[in-house]
């Protein structure tokens, strides 16, 4: 990776600005931002960039509440035009990126019972509960803590899971039962790593982004 931009010259702070820009509108809300530019003033020139170090915080991405996002990107191609105000900074390729994001607890209970993600509570009330409906879920002592009903029944299930990578994919393991399961994934993300400590999952992997 080639050097970061110690002294920005305003072709940098331009191009930082432009994909700042990008990056919010891929977002719903971000409460704060800061970006780190890999490359040279020669590359910058044809709208290239060696890398890209991002941290953020408070980010909504697709409706996905994460807490905390460290991410680095790859050689990315930047379409920009400073002059017109109407035109849109846009990326021209696919780029890959790795990283590490974090959900608490509470951000969870939100995902699995969301409307776009609410597949996700339904696979862990089925796959892991064998109930119908997810009720809530929390993180204690370093485990995952389900808890679901059957459709008519009053009756409460309860069981807690450790978390990791696996396969790509986040695998909850029933340590009481000695079995576990694989969370479908798109086969574009790659989880490498995944651990629960205190209230909040962190996972660490890598994806490809198309603009």
């Amino acid at each position: 990776m080639n050097k970061s931009f110690s002294k920005k010259s305003p072709l940098a702070m331009l191009t930082e600005l432009a994909l700042e820009l990008w990056i919010k509108r891929q977002c719903k809300s971000i409460n704060k931002i800061k970006l780190i530019l890999y490359g040279s003033t020669l590359q910058l020139l044809s709208g290239k960039v060696s890398a890209v170090r991002l941290t953020a915080n408070k980010v909504n991405f697709k409706d996905l509440p994460i807490e905390n996002v460290k991410l680095e990107s790859g050689p990315l191609q930047i379409n920009y035009n400073f002059s017109k105000k109407s035109q849109k900074t846009s990326l021209a390729k696919a780029f890959e990126i790795k990283g590490e994001i974090s959900f608490t607890s509470k951000a969870l209970n939100q995902i699995v019972l969301s409307e776009q993600w609410n597949w996700i509570g339904h696979w862990l009330a089925k796959q892991l509960l064998d109930v119908s409906l997810l009720d809530s879920l929390s993180i204690n002592n370093n485990l995952l803590e389900l808890k679901g009903t059957q459709a008519g029944k009053p009756l409460v299930t309860v069981k807690k899971f450790s978390i990791e990578a696996g396969s790509g994919t986040l695998i909850f393991k029933d340590n009481a039962k000695n079995n576990s399961s694989l969370l479908p994934m798109d086969s574009s993300i790659c989880i490498q790593k995944a651990f629960l400590k205190k209230d909040t999952l962190f996972i660490s992997g890598n994806s490809k982004v198309e603009p």
